[in-house]
């Protein structure tokens, strides 16, 4: 008797089976995967959700993790990868800002955006001091002797690039100094006195006995490179191979200070009193709308401080 063959849409599909160990299971969801990551920030995590709420206050955090922390010219910036019931969002810390992930899908990009942004925010305001940047007479006077140094061709010529050099460190000294750098009792140094100035700046800047021989280091520096500026000046020999060292050391000396500076007046310790970590964070405290500063490594905190 011949069968009657099925049609192939009323054949019972086989299922297909799986013999692999290797099966891909499905993702979890956002707020269940807090329970699988090892978190060794707490502190960190509570600055993060604080600054969510402060920032996004319509939306509800389901899941944060931190994945990347890089050290770039001295500041450590944390990355933190957040979930929200309304999307999803890059935190990046010091100081602290969020980025949607719609519109910078790329880390790297992000990171590398971020870090610029509050490079020029802190140039802004950091160097402003009456509604004027610091120090910028000096540097203005610097690039003058530059420029006047690529076109010298004589003495006399080279003579007045340390002249213009001499010119960039007093106006230095100039916005710098201040009376109450002048220990009590003690006579206030002269408008002109590059060297004595330069000296109670660094006292000022440049704290602590661990920073005894950076002081030092400073110090001598400054005073090696206002004799040399002086000595070419009055050389009558001089050539372009002396007024390009008095170029570059005048440079060198003058980024130094600016970097004494900017470190003494940005608020944080340069590493931890208790533990000695260089991780030194802070995070925004909005009610204050200051930063207080703090260790990842040992929970240590410090005072509040607001951002020059």
């Amino acid at each position: 008797m011949k069968k009657t063959k099925i049609p192939t849409a009323k054949r019972r599909k086989k299922r297909k089976v799986i013999n692999d160990d290797c099966v891909i299971p499905p993702p979890l969801p956002p707020e269940a995967a807090s329970a699988y990551i090892l978190d060794l920030d707490q502190k960190g995590k509570e600055d993060v959700l604080g600054y969510m709420s402060g920032q996004a206050p319509d939306e509800n955090v389901k899941h944060l993790e931190k994945i990347k922390s890089e050290k770039v010219l001295g500041t450590r910036y944390d990355v933190w990868d957040v979930f929200t019931d309304k999307g999803r969002w890059w935190v990046i810390s010091n100081p602290m800002n969020l980025y949607s992930h719609e519109h910078s899908p790329s880390l790297d990009y992000t990171l590398s955006f971020h870090i610029g942004l509050t490079a020029r925010i802190a140039a802004n305001s950091r160097t402003r001091v009456s509604n004027r940047e610091l120090f910028v007479s000096a540097w203005r006077k610097w690039r003058q002797a530059a420029e006047a140094y690529d076109q010298a061709d004589e003495p006399e010529e080279y003579q007045a690039v340390g002249m213009r050099c001499r010119e960039a460190l007093l106006a230095f000294i100039k916005e710098a100094a201040s009376p109450e750098l002048v220990p009590t009792g003690a006579t206030s140094p002269k408008a002109g006195d590059f060297e004595a100035w330069a000296e109670l700046l660094i006292k000022r800047w440049v704290q602590g006995a661990s920073a005894k021989q950076l002081r030092s280091y400073l110090k001598n520096y400054a005073r090696s490179v206002w004799q040399l500026v002086n000595w070419l000046t009055h050389a009558t020999n001089a050539s372009h191979y002396e007024a390009g060292i008095a170029i570059d050391a005048t440079e060198n000396i003058l980024g130094s200070l600016f970097t004494a500076f900017a470190r003494h007046t940005k608020g944080l310790p340069g590493r931890c009193s208790i533990c000695g970590s260089y991780q030194i964070s802070s995070h925004f405290i909005a009610e204050k709308m200051a930063y207080k500063p703090y260790c990842p490594a040992c929970g240590w905190e410090g005072e509040l401080y607001k951002a020059p």
